[in-house]
């Protein structure tokens, strides 16, 4: 019983971790959590505390039950000995059932719970992060004005951060690829920003016209925020940006941590 106790707290805890995480403060955590990336802000810190969270009942789980199986094999038929491994795999199946269930019970409530973006809870498709900020870096500034002005809905912050400090400010095309100072692909140009024409075509497009140019790079934030990977934090919106929801987080890839690096120290600069 005790055990059980244990687990139901636990999994309380796990339900009510994205709510507290609700809470608008900046915070500067010390240690890591392992195995997650975060951009240094309390939103980003609890979600991955919560997926850690996640992850180690499964875990524990799965070792405790195995635990008690090698126990109900060794005990020789022994009945005390038998009760005690069923009630170790007991409490551990239950207490894997009641994390699952209240992450079931968030996403069931609104997904943006297990996602734990505070920009969407309550709010728009094109919040991004927890509040406006101004970002006094004046490099660029012809670009920062567009961003400001962008029509999507997207923190002008967040743009600023991608184009000027992930982009690197440069509105040159990458082949038949990416061009603009947003950097967009030509597939995305003509699937997301709605541009006709080929490739060449749609570049020379968004060269000529600055404000077009962000708005398209706003455009595929927004969209690709429809998937639960490209939520939360700036990292998360960085490493979509920069590989797309359906790759691997560039963040994670030691050739592309230096572009998450720098969209989340240019965003750590910006203050509300």
């Amino acid at each position: 019983m005790k055990k059980t106790k244990i687990f139901l707290a636990l999994s309380i805890g796990l339900f009510a971790l994205p709510l507290f995480s609700s809470a608008s403060f900046d915070y500067t955590p010390m240690e890591p959590i392992p195995g997650f990336a975060t951009s240094g802000d309390f939103q980003s810190y609890i979600s991955a505390v919560y997926k850690f969270g996640i992850w180690t009942v499964g875990i524990a789980a799965m070792l405790m039950i195995m635990i008690g199986g090698y126990m109900y094999m060794m005990s020789a038929g022994n009945n005390a000995s038998m009760q005690k491994a069923k009630g170790v795999i007991t409490d551990a199946i239950v207490g894997l059932i009641l994390a699952l269930t209240s992450y079931l019970i968030l996403y069931e409530i609104n997904p943006n719970l297990v996602n734990i973006n505070l920009g969407s809870i309550g709010g728009g498709s094109g919040s991004v992060s927890t509040g406006n900020k101004t970002c006094n870096n004046n490099n660029c500034g012809q670009v920062a004005s567009a961003c400001q002005a962008n029509s999507i809905g997207i923190e002008p912050a967040v743009l600023q951060s991608l184009f000027i400090a992930g982009e690197g400010c440069n509105k040159a095309a990458s082949g038949t690829g990416p061009c603009g100072y947003s950097q967009v692909n030509a597939t995305n140009r003509k699937a997301i920003c709605g541009m006709t024409g080929t490739a060449a075509q749609t570049c020379a497009e968004i060269q000529g016209n600055l404000q077009e140019d962000v708005d398209c790079g706003a455009k595929v934030v927004q969209d690709q925020r429809r998937s639960s990977k490209c939520q939360g934090g700036i990292i998360n919106t960085a490493s979509c940006y920069a590989t797309g929801p359906g790759a691997n987080f560039a963040c994670g890839n030691p050739n592309d941590t230096n572009y998450c690096n720098r969209v989340a120290n240019y965003y750590s600069t910006c203050s509300k």
